[in-house]
């Protein structure tokens, strides 16, 4: 079975293309950063994305799943428990981010009706 590749979108709140990213699939969403094609790729099932996103928009950093946590010069997002691997995001695409976190656009089809 060939496995369809992740189509990643990103929010409309973003100025100059680099931003965080995600992407759908049934009972998954996964996460990456558009500046860094070759860099990691954390996976989240629809519960947690809608947790963290749900921290996100409320500027409360952590989480159990998918985590996040500010650095002084941006933001770090992981899975819990597994902080080696990471995306970092600079305070303008993460301003993007929570942008899209607040208005809900985070939120696809799949983590609406999960």
């Amino acid at each position: 079975m060939t496995r369809e590749p992740l189509v990643f979108v990103k929010s409309r709140h973003s100025q100059n293309g680099d931003c965080v990213q995600w992407a759908f699939t049934p009972g998954s969403v996964f996460v990456s950063d558009s500046k860094d094609a070759d860099g990691p790729v954390l996976r989240a099932d629809v519960a947690e994305w809608r947790d963290f996103t749900g921290s996100v928009a409320a500027g409360v950093p952590g989480g159990d799943g998918l985590a996040w946590c500010p650095d002084g010069r941006g933001v770090s997002v992981f899975r819990a428990g597994e902080p080696a691997h990471r995306l970092w995001f600079t305070a303008a695409e993460w301003s993007a981010f929570v942008a899209a976190a607040r208005s809900g656009e985070v939120l696809g089809r799949a983590a609406r009706s999960a």
